[in-house]
């Protein structure tokens, strides 16, 4: 079984495995598939409040933030609230 082509279930109890080792599951695949669904199966499960955020959507700068240099000559980014 390759773990880049499991169904929706077993997709499923890798995620639960995962955020039950306290590891943030990377559910990545085709459009249609049913990302989403077991994103809200996931935290509907675990009692989490799920944020949906479509990276195609957003710039970089929405993620990032805004970039700046402090004086002490390091660079950081200014993060959105959101």
């Amino acid at each position: 079984m390759s773990l880049f082509n499991v169904n929706f279930q077993t997709c499923k109890k890798l995620a639960t495995i995962a955020l039950k080792a306290g590891v943030v599951p990377m559910i990545w695949g085709q459009p249609g598939i049913g990302k989403s669904s077991l994103a809200k199966e996931l935290a509907s499960d675990f009692d989490l409040e799920l944020i949906d955020v479509r990276l195609a959507q957003r710039e970089y700068i929405d993620i990032l933030g805004f970039g700046r240099v402090k004086p002490n000559g390091r660079a950081e980014y200014c993060t959105f609230d959101d």
